[in-house]
C-alpha cells in the first residue's frame, strides 16, 4: 500500500472488516510508518446472512465472535436478517 501511496495515490479504501480493533491497530501502524492520508474503512452492509457468509468466507474476513453468534441466532429470520 505504501508503494501505491508513494506512487501517487492520496487515500486507500480498506477490504471489508467487522472487527473495529483491528482496524484501530492498522490506522495506528500506518500512522507510526509514515501514512498521513484518509484511511477509509470499507463497509458491506449485512443484507442476507447468504451474503454475509459468502463474502466473508471469499475474502477470508475475520468476523468477531459476538457479531457471528447474533448473526448465527437471526440467520433464518428473513425480517431480523
Amino acid at each position: 500500500m505504501k508503494d501505491k501511496l508513494d506512487a501517487g495515490a492520496d487515500f486507500a479504501i480498506t477490504q471489508l472488516f467487522y472487527d473495529t480493533d483491528a482496524y484501530a491497530e492498522w490506522v495506528k501502524k500506518c500512522r507510526q510508518a509514515g501514512i498521513t492520508c484518509p484511511l477509509v474503512p470499507g463497509v458491506m452492509p449485512i443484507l442476507t446472512y447468504g451474503g454475509f457468509k459468502r463474502m466473508t468466507t471469499f475474502c477470508k474476513t475475520h468476523v468477531p465472535r459476538d457479531i457471528a453468534d447474533t448473526l448465527e441466532a437471526i440467520k433464518d429470520d428473513e425480517k431480523k436478517s
